[in-house]
């Protein structure tokens, strides 16, 4: 596998990702590939920030326009918490389905394999 096949395999969304998606289709372009993403498992605000994280952007750039500030990451966490409280019931059962979906399968075999060689010893 190349360097840009593994790039993309590992890449965590599409870029042109749009929120017309289903619930099933956000889910699955939000899945995580990256095996050090599932080290422990894995809680709704993780998820949160992958299913929705093109919503919390917009979310972002409209309160620190508000505020008159531009990219200050101090201003953002506290944005994503509160699109975090206040989350639709239909977005809470979507992150809490992707959560047991995800603490479940985990991340896909072949990028399991690739950590476990960088990362685990060897036993000699």
């Amino acid at each position: 596998m190349t360097y840009r096949q593994k790039k993309s395999f590992l890449q965590d969304e599409p870029e042109d990702a749009t929120s017309s998606l289903s619930p099933e289709e956000r889910e699955a372009a939000a899945h995580p590939k990256d095996a050090a993403f599932y080290k422990k498992e894995v809680s709704d605000w993780d998820v949160m920030q992958k299913l929705f994280k093109k919503e919390i952007d917009e979310y972002d750039k409209e309160e620190q326009a508000k505020l008159g500030v531009k990219n200050e990451i101090k201003h953002r966490t506290g944005h994503a918490r509160d699109w975090f409280k206040n989350m639709t019931p239909a977005q809470w059962k979507e992150v809490e389905n992707a959560r047991e979906k995800w603490n479940k399968e985990g991340a896909p075999l072949e990028s399991q394999t690739m950590y476990q060689k960088r990362h685990l010893k060897k036993n000699s």
